[in-house]
């Protein structure tokens, strides 16, 4: 395990990083007994683990955190120790998948806002030539309909200043 090289965390990031821990503690002391030369056999009811793949899977069943995660947290931590673990934020807050992949919605809402319609008239109208336009994904919904109008008003409201 690494040195640990803690950032300063604030309390709720600290609270959510020693839970992430508490969940793949067990591993990590499989992964340390391992290295030691050990063969542990980890006792779960009605099944014994020998190997960090079904510690890994038993871990996920009784956390009800998918085990890619647990393995995940587990390379974060082991780089990165308890500052590994703590939650980062998205890097696509506050941006539409639907308008980021469909220029084609971006250029039908725009429009519309230049028209002066309203977001819910926009949203009717996406929804209406959805089959058109879109992507063959799910059509977006009011309140990113509603995001989108607002960020092109704003950016409209600016340009214009």
């Amino acid at each position: 395990m690494p040195v640990e090289k803690t950032k300063r965390l604030s309390a709720s990031a600290l609270r959510s990083a020693r839970a992430r821990f508490r969940a793949i503690e067990p591993l990590l002391k499989f992964q340390w007994a391992k290295s030691q030369g050990n063969l542990i056999l980890l006792r779960s009811p009605g099944s014994e683990t020998a190997t960090k793949t079904e510690l890994l899977l038993l871990r996920a069943r009784e956390t009800g955190i998918h085990e890619d995660t647990l393995s995940r947290w587990l390379s974060r931590f082991c780089d990165s120790g308890l500052s590994g673990l703590r939650r980062s934020p998205r890097s696509d807050r506050g941006s539409s998948r639907v308008f980021r992949r469909n220029p084609a919605a971006v250029e039908l809402a725009t429009f519309g806002v230049g028209l002066g319609l309203n977001a819910g008239e926009i949203f009717r109208t996406l929804l209406c030539e959805w089959k058109e336009i879109g992507d063959g994904g799910r059509a977006p919904s009011r309140n990113t309909v509603l995001r989108f109008v607002k960020l092109v008003r704003a950016a409209r409201a600016k340009a214009i200043v």
